[in-house]
């Protein structure tokens, strides 16, 4: 031991120097990060650009450190045999040294100057210890991504140079062989995950093979040799058998209790369309009943098939969904206890008939009920199945329960923050505009929220992080705006990452009833506040679904050509009358729709589809769009789809006649 602690404290002080940079350049990223974090946020451009530098430097400590590992091997390279004639240490001995060098300057180093860093951006300390694990996880992969082309080489150039030669030939290779590999939609995102996790693990092991081994033999061939081996087994893993980890990868979630416990689920409809290659791409809707009050249901992974009448199973699919907020499955100003301005309930509804928005599924916005959706994939041989035959439908739905809470309100105005835990929000900057008025909001996140997560959500190996929601709640106080993100600017920085939202908000919430229209509130923003909701999971669980004689119809997708298009004639109640050009595949919705909707005396009970058969006759079809509004009919089978020559006419409602 005393040897190996000689041996570190020998390299520590050969390489201060260099340590003492590595140390600037991390003081120099920390300094970008408190820049960013006093800024007002006025120009985002700046922000952005300062976002840049942090990645340079944080490219530039990587790299420093790189190298540094390479020349802390060749200070005692172990890759000619000279060195024993001189040192006759044990390659043990020497490895156990080094080993604690590269911890002591890689490791140890690093988390001193970043823990001050933390603790100053408010985080406790078991946010504290995921940041350590992060960094360390870093450090190691930029060592073990080092030490094979350290200990086969004698000096920085040649460590260098082969760096360079490999990461070339292995970048071409890597690229020629995926060139050669078939994508199928249709296999399921766990073969990623594994085929990442086997890369990884293949060159972690091979890295510490090749050091260990070259350590203790001096043998530079034979461990030239295990590095080959391992880049062409890494290379080479996506053409191995195709495993797809689902055993290693699926989530454990347990069975509804506590509030979860009376949660039910029912199936609603779904929707399907084809993609070019033949796979069915399709939507399963399914409705939520007795979600607890203030809480949210937060999709998260799924288990789908289909079993045919002779017994088969078929299409089973297994993924995780991270694209759905649980956001719009609550009321906001229930939760916020707002009494909205009463409103003209017939307008709205007229509103909603005219622009043909449907509710769907019924009633969703009651309490407790919320509408949920899952994206299903169909190979070809399946969509030419389900022309004929209704297999029974087989899905097992996790959910996560989240606890909405409203993390605090403060005014609308500069430097209003919003503490919560170990990230906080604070309103950088109010500008306003003709056009809206856009509100930016500086953030500060655990990086391991945004490093981690985003490269596991982007393989759909893991669920969204739900971020908060930020409300604009008027000066009145009946009414509240849901932000739409514009732009979101990040930067790493010591493992937090900052964020700047720039979000742009229309509050309209002041009703004329003499113009019958909703008017933006004069003053905008002023007088306004901001309130964040957080969302807190109180509970896993999973429930089950059944749906005996699922049939579906596909609707192909066709990329659009003056030839292709439908041509349809739109009349009666509408908008805009007239010829109007479809993709194939559209229906009678879309037609009103492109007509710019229907008047006040549009009645949506008959409307009428009038088509010409092949022996020149017309037959007419009555289509209810008003049950279809309503949710009493499904989109698919009671919507006709469009026919070339197609005529659609509204008619009025009769005299006296309410809606």
């Amino acid at each position: 031991m005393n040897l190996s602690w000689h041996i570190a404290k020998k390299d520590i002080r050969r390489f201060w120097v260099p340590l003492l940079i590595l140390s600037v350049v991390t003081a120099l990223r920390l300094i970008v990060g408190y820049c960013l974090l006093k800024s007002d946020g006025s120009d985002p451009g700046w922000f952005g650009r300062m976002a840049v530098y942090a990645n340079v430097l944080w490219g530039i400590g990587l790299f420093l450190t790189y190298m540094l590992v390479g020349s802390v091997v060749h200070e005692d390279s172990v890759s000619k045999e000279a060195f024993w004639q001189t040192r006759p240490i044990s390659g043990a001995s020497l490895l156990a040294g080094k080993t604690l060098g590269l911890f002591l300057m890689f490791g140890l180093l690093p988390l001193v100057l970043l823990v001050p860093w933390w603790l100053g951006c408010g985080f406790g300390w078991p946010e504290i210890w995921r940041a350590v694990a992060e960094t360390l996880v870093i450090q190691l992969g930029v060592v073990l991504l080092a030490l094979p082309w350290s200990v086969v080489t004698r000096d920085d150039g040649r460590f260098l140079l082969w760096t360079v030669v490999v990461a070339v030939a292995f970048a071409t290779a890597s690229m020629v062989l995926a060139g050669q590999s078939v994508v199928r939609p249709d296999l399921t995102p766990w073969f990623g995950a594994s085929l990442l996790a086997t890369i990884v693990f293949l060159a972690a092991l091979g890295s510490a093979c090749v050091t260990i081994y070259q350590f203790m033999t001096r043998r530079t061939v034979a461990s030239v040799v295990i590095i080959v081996a391992t880049a062409f087994l890494m290379v080479s893993a996506p053409h191995w058998e195709r495993w797809d980890g689902s055993r290693l990868w699926l989530p454990r979630f347990g069975e509804s209790t506590g509030l979860a416990k009376d949660v039910t689920l029912s199936f609603e409809s779904s929707e399907e369309w084809l993609s070019k290659d033949g796979y069915g791409w399709g939507q399963v809707d399914l409705l939520a009943r007795h979600v607890p009050p203030h809480y949210s249901l937060a999709p998260t992974f799924s288990e789908q098939s289909l079993r045919w009448a002779d017994g088969r199973v078929t299409d089973n699919q297994a993924r995780y969904w991270s694209w759905w907020i649980p956001w719009y499955g609550m009321n906001a100003n229930d939760l916020l206890g707002i009494k909205p301005d009463p409103v003209n309930q017939d307008w709205a509804r007229y509103s909603e008939r005219r622009y043909l928005v449907r509710r769907r599924p019924p009633n969703s916005n009651d309490a407790g009920k919320m509408s949920v959706s899952f994206m299903t994939i169909f190979a070809p041989e399946t969509v030419i199945r389900l022309v004929g035959e209704k297999p029974s439908y087989e899905g097992d739905f996790w959910f996560r329960l989240l606890k909405t809470e409203v993390v605090g309100e403060r005014d609308l105005q500069s430097g209003s923050e919003f503490p919560a835990g170990a990230r906080y929000s604070r309103i950088a900057l109010v500008e306003k505009d003709r056009a809206n008025q856009d509100l930016l909001v500086t953030l500060i996140e655990q990086s391991p929220l945004f490093l981690w997560t985003d490269l596991l959500e982007q393989m759909n190996l893991a669920p969204s992080q739900i971020r908060p929601a930020y409300l604009i709640v008027n000066r009145t106080r009946t009414d509240t705006s849901v932000g739409d993100n514009q732009m979101q600017i990040r930067a790493l920085i010591g493992s937090v990452a900052i964020v700047l939202r720039k979000d742009g908000f229309q509050i309209r919430n002041v009703w004329n009833g003499s113009k019958r229209k909703w008017e933006k509130e004069t003053g905008g923003f002023d007088g306004s506040t901001l309130a964040e909701v957080n969302y807190r999971e109180v509970e896993r669980f999973s429930l089950p679904i059944r749906k005996e004689g699922f049939s579906t119809r596909f609707s192909p997708r066709i990329p659009t050509t003056p030839n292709s298009l439908i041509t349809i004639s739109v009349s009666g109640e509408v908008s805009k009358t007239g010829d109007f050009g479809f993709e194939p595949g559209s229906t009678v919705i879309t037609a009103l729709q492109r007509a710019g909707g229907v008047s006040e005396r549009a009645d949506l009970k008959r409307v009428e589809l009038r088509r010409a058969g092949a022996d020149g006759s017309t037959s007419t079809v009555i289509v209810n769009v008003d049950s279809w509004l309503n949710g009493d009919l499904p989109f698919t089978g009671s919507i006709p789809m469009l026919q070339p020559s197609d005529v659609i006419y509204v008619p009025a409602m009769d005299d006296g006649r309410s809606q």
